[in-house]
């Protein structure tokens, strides 16, 4: 038999679950790679090269970055955006990173051994980093949605509007300080 024709739908759905996958090995690089000082890793060539053939291909690569990774500072978050602002991608989605029920992290937090963003902290990284990025870049997500029976801390980022109207008041306050 000869094989089947690939459908149009197909072929989206391929090039979905292909756009999902490099979102997934972005997020690695742009939450770990200062996290962990892996500038020189092979793998961090190897996603490079993905991204550099998946828009080779013209498929849009949206990088998905969390905010505030166990001892990760100011200047570490900020310098992942100076990463990816000189990758050429096309989206970006960033959240913080917020501690569940029954992970590593909850045992960390519960020991004392990690601290989450204040909500005041988040709001002014998350402003100066999206300033960094080229003004073609689109933000798709500028906060996460926790669920309320999984969350442990921080308990303000259950509020996503109030958060989101802090992030539009700072990056309005910005915009008249230019």
């Amino acid at each position: 038999r000869p094989p089947l024709p690939v459908g149009k739908f197909a072929l989206r759905m391929f090039l979905h679950l292909c756009v999902a996958l490099i979102v997934i090995v972005v997020s690695l690089f742009a939450g770990m790679i200062f996290y962990h000082r892996l500038e020189n890793m092979p793998w961090v060539d190897a996603f490079l090269n993905a991204v550099r053939h998946t828009r080779a291909r013209g498929i849009d690569v949206c990088v998905h970055v969390i905010l505030g990774l166990p001892g990760e500072t100011r200047e570490d978050m900020l310098g992942t955006a100076r990463a990816i602002a000189g990758l050429d991608i096309q989206g970006v989605k960033v959240h913080l990173l917020y501690v569940s029920r029954g992970t590593a992290l909850h045992d960390m937090y519960a020991q004392g051994r990690y601290e989450c963003l204040s909500r005041e902290q988040y709001v002014d990284i998350l402003c100066e980093f999206l300033s960094i990025l080229p003004p073609g870049i689109v933000v798709h997500r500028v906060t996460g949605d926790p669920h309320k029976e999984e969350i442990i801390a921080p308990l303000w980022a259950l509020d996503k509007q109030e958060v989101r109207d802090a992030i539009e008041l700072k990056l309005r306050n910005m915009r008249k300080k230019v």
